[in-house]
């Protein structure tokens, strides 16, 4: 037997860049239209699923960048899951470029404020089963890049299809 799960992505994205500042916007739905028998019910598991994600960066003097990442989503249904809860993250971090970028230091702190945090329901036939995840996440870092062989290519020539044109 062959059931389909009827289901809507939509997401909308903006990315302005005005001066030292870039940014990434996406905001988008998850809805499905899925019921389920449980125990002798139907149960209907169709409440939509909202994201936001929101990207920064700051080009500052001296080759810093300065990031800001955010996202959220909803509660709501996905499959047979019900998330029960708001989960959400902000990311921060400041990197500093040396000798034409090959070098790189970046200092980040990762979902500042703790909120990865789920709650879940799993439903399957009579059975459910709940889960309640609270992720330790919250994390500081740095690093040090070296990139090797970062020269830039030297290659001045012209593509082949140019010279096809000039036997003609």
């Amino acid at each position: 037997m062959n059931k389909s799960l009827p289901m809507l992505n939509a997401f909308i994205s903006a990315s302005p860049h005005i001066g030292i500042w870039e940014s990434r916007l996406s905001l988008g739905i998850t809805k499905q239209w899925l019921t389920i028998d449980s125990d002798g019910q139907q149960l209907k598991l169709n409440e939509p699923r909202f994201t936001g994600v929101l990207s920064n960066s700051f080009t500052l003097p001296e080759n810093f960048l300065l990031s800001l990442d955010m996202q959220f989503r909803s509660k709501g249904d996905l499959r047979n899951v019900y998330f029960d809860r708001f989960n959400s993250y902000v990311d921060i971090s400041l990197r500093k470029s040396f000798l034409n970028d090959a070098l790189s230091i970046e200092v980040r702190g990762d979902d500042l404020f703790r909120q990865q945090k789920s709650k879940t329901l799993l439903r399957s036939g009579a059975y459910s089963f709940s889960k309640d995840h609270r992720y330790d996440s919250r994390e500081f870092s740095i690093s040090l890049r070296y990139r090797f062989n970062t020269t830039k290519s030297k290659y001045k020539g012209t593509g082949a299809a140019n010279d096809e044109l000039r036997r003609l």
